[in-house]
């Protein structure tokens, strides 16, 4: 069987066809041994309807083996109007099936060949190493592909992510082209690392790193995917080079510490916009996490958090990250005594901090130009004391010495 993976080549509609295993081994594309069961003019919905009976046929088996061994269970493909094969629903489950995780690293022929291909283009043309390491640099899209396949990822993806950089980062002379990945590797795989490839070198920093965003914001899911765990892998390393070196890191990269770090923050933002579903969206919040405090001297002398006194508080009001250019409804922490702060739910920037009101010993609310606290002793002072409102009643929580008590 012979699927056919260049898109712009299909025509619709597409039939839905089911197999008998046996049949679909033996006979492949035998017009006979196929069972029509659904046509459909869009191929995405398709596929789709002919992974759900494929799971449907074959919910009983365990695994491909247990199915093969007793040559028992169903195949399902589409074929195009002109009844070439362009897909079929036994590729996606082959390496993720059933009631099994997906997150089995599987060493397959075109996994191996990508390795090498990486292998030439990265270490054996140039010895790349990585920027201001003598580290080699096959290490990075190795670990890229381990993340993507810890995640989930397809076999195609895990494969574009070993690929990565080859076109961006290949020697003149051994110049690696998105139609070279076609040839080697197909359509989807050429299609994925020519997305995250960077279009135009001869730009400056920052023009690169806005079109780069602008790139990001029309990606499709696996290219979120694969862009989450180049992101992962590059900056959990700078990180860990940061906690040895400090500020030194930053001096390998052509952009200050703070442009550096802030255009990573609006890359895992803009990703985390465009796929809120993505597998590694727990790890890039907490990368974004560290990232924020590798930078937050910077980030908190330049740009403080807004102070504001209780009764100028909305808490549904929106509010931006001046960071990583989140826009939404803050999160609340409400531990201290003293003051609650708001900070952004990306990157953990704190945005503002707002003080609860004061009361006195009897009870009533202290202006900050109250004349009778000129006129207390020392000693009185004591019975001026924060008061942290209850949102769910009508009642105040009054800190005095670690305990709290509540007052109308």
């Amino acid at each position: 069987m012979n699927i056919n993976n260049d898109k712009s080549t299909y025509v619709a509609p597409y039939k839905v066809v089911l197999f008998d295993a046996l049949d679909a081994f033996y006979y492949a594309d035998v017009m006979d041994k196929m069972e029509e069961i659904n046509e459909i003019d869009d191929y995405d919905k398709a596929c789709a309807y002919a992974n759900a009976i494929f799971v449907i046929k074959n919910y009983k088996w365990d695994s491909l083996s247990d199915m093969n061994e007793l040559d028992d269970g169903f195949d399902v493909r589409v074929y195009d109007n002109r009844m070439l094969c362009v897909y079929a629903a036994h590729t996606k489950y082959i390496t993720k099936w059933i009631g099994e995780s997906g997150t089995d690293f599987i060493f397959t022929p075109a996994i191996q060949k990508a390795i090498q291909f990486s292998i030439k283009t990265h270490e054996i043309y140039q010895k790349q190493k990585r920027k201001g390491k003598d580290v080699p640099y096959i290490t990075h899209p190795l670990t890229v592909a381990l993340i993507l396949s810890q995640a989930g990822a397809s076999e195609g993806v895990v494969v574009a992510g070993i690929l990565h950089d080859t076109i961006e980062d290949s020697v003149e002379e051994k110049k690696v082209t998105k139609e070279m990945l076609v040839e080697r590797f197909g359509e989807n795989v050429a299609e994925l690392v020519d997305s995250v490839t960077e279009k135009d070198r001869g730009l400056s920093w920052s023009e690169r790193k806005e079109d780069a965003l602008e790139e990001i914001k029309k990606f499709s899911s696996d290219s979120l995917l694969l862009k989450s765990a180049d992101v992962i892998s590059n900056n959990t390393e700078l990180i860990r080079d940061y906690n040895c070196d400090g500020d030194k890191t930053f001096e390998r990269f052509n952009a200050s510490k703070e442009e550096t770090l802030k255009h990573t923050l609006q890359v895992i933002r803009t990703i985390l916009e465009g796929n809120e579903e993505c597998p590694l969206v727990w790890d890039l919040k907490m990368l974004a996490m560290g990232l924020n405090t590798v930078g937050t001297n910077i980030f908190m002398s330049k740009y403080k958090p807004a102070l504001l006194e209780w009764d100028e508080y909305d808490e549904n009001k929106e509010l931006e990250c001046p960071i990583c250019g989140w826009e939404g409804i803050g999160v609340v922490n409400s531990d201290s005594h003293f003051c609650l702060d708001v900070s952004c739910s990306v990157c953990n920037k704190m945005l503002l901090v707002v003080s609860y009101p004061l009361i006195d010993g009897a009870g009533g609310e202290v202006e900050e130009d109250d004349e009778d606290l000129d006129e207390v002793g020392e000693s009185e002072m004591v019975m001026v004391h924060t008061c942290k409102p209850n949102k769910n009643s009508d009642k105040y929580e009054v800190f005095v010495d670690d305990n709290y008590h509540y007052m109308d």
